[in-house]
This record gives C-alpha cells, structure tokens and sequence, in this order.
C-alpha cells in the first residue's frame, strides 16, 4: 500500500463501472487494479497529469482499452490520476 495512491469505484447500473486511481506522490507509481467481470463493455483507460491534460472543450482520447475481469497494472505519473471507465 502506498498512501499517496488512492481510488475510488463507481457503479452506474446497466452504464458499467468507472475506477478513479490517484497519485499525489513526486514520483511514478504503477499500482494493480482489479476490473470487475462485466460482460461486453471493455474499459477505456483516461490518463490525466501535467502533460496529458486536454485543452478546454475537447475531449480526452482513451489510451488503452482494457478487458474486465482481471487485472490491470496502472503506470501513474507523478500528481496524475487515471481514470478506468465503461461509459
């Protein structure tokens, strides 16, 4: 456990999961999360820091997508967060 690594999930019903997972910490931290078996929707990974952050008004692209059901090792950079979601 490290305590400058936080998450959160979020259940929407029938929309799927959303996994928030932070980093606050001055250096990079991979962390493993555990997806939920949900059925068809993959998860597209979000990352955010200081030099991913979109420019007002667009919309953030997806670096990854990402099965439910396993595991997923999360490379976070230093004051990131990363953002797992089905919707």
């Amino acid at each position: 456990d490290v305590p400058e690594v936080n998450g959160l999930a979020l259940h929407a019903g029938k929309q799927g999961w959303s996994i928030f997972v932070t980093n606050s910490s001055a250096v990079e931290q991979t962390v493993e999360v555990d997806l939920p078996r949900t059925g068809e929707k993959p998860f597209r990974q979000y990352l955010y820091s200081r030099d991913t952050l979109p420019w007002p008004g667009d919309t953030p692209a997806a670096c990854s997508a990402v099965e439910g059901g396993g595991t997923a090792a999360v490379t976070l950079p230093p004051q990131s967060f990363c953002v797992l979601s089905q919707f």
